[in-house]
């Protein structure tokens, strides 16, 4: 598969990652989109890329990073909707409610957990895969990941009692 039919492919899981960056879905798909014609000038050079989903996870996040920098930080209000449907009207409340705590959780971590949470237990990458998508050592990863799980833990611990 050629690079730019690779990063077609998934497009989806690169603009869910460039929202966790922003935490704006027209913003994150502004972001790709950038990040796509960028590539795309780039063309005849990505054969020489080793990890083309690396690399372009890593220039979503750079470009979503210079976006933040452009704007003024947003706090995420909790009105964002569940693209989820379940026919049990109880279900949906519990899993709003769920989401809600951890969006107000992950808005407690710095940038670099809260990314790499969403890069592994989100999306479920590999910690070589976000080693390389964040520019930090395996054993960075592994520790912001554990500290990112004990800080929502125990914030949704208080949060819950």
């Amino acid at each position: 598969m050629k690079p730019l039919e690779q990063l077609v492919s998934i497009r989806g899981k690169l603009v869910r990652f460039a929202r966790s960056v922003v935490r704006d879905e027209e913003d994150a798909k502004d972001v790709v989109q950038d990040c796509f014609l960028k590539l795309h000038q780039m063309n005849g050079e990505l054969d020489k890329v080793e990890n083309i989903e690396s690399f372009a996870m890593r220039m979503v996040k750079n470009r979503g990073l210079d976006l933040l920098k452009k704007k003024k930080p947003e706090s995420w209000n909790g009105d964002e909707e569940i693209s989820v449907t379940f026919q049990d009207a109880q279900r949906i409340m519990e899993a709003r409610e769920g989401v809600e705590r951890l969006h107000r959780c992950l808005e407690f971590l710095g940038e670099k957990q809260r990314q790499v949470f969403y890069l592994r237990e989100i999306e479920g990458y590999e910690f070589r895969e976000i080693s390389g998508i964040m520019g930090l050592s395996e054993d960075a990863v592994r520790a912001n990941l554990s500290r990112a799980r004990t800080h929502i833990f125990s914030i949704y611990k208080m949060h819950t009692l």
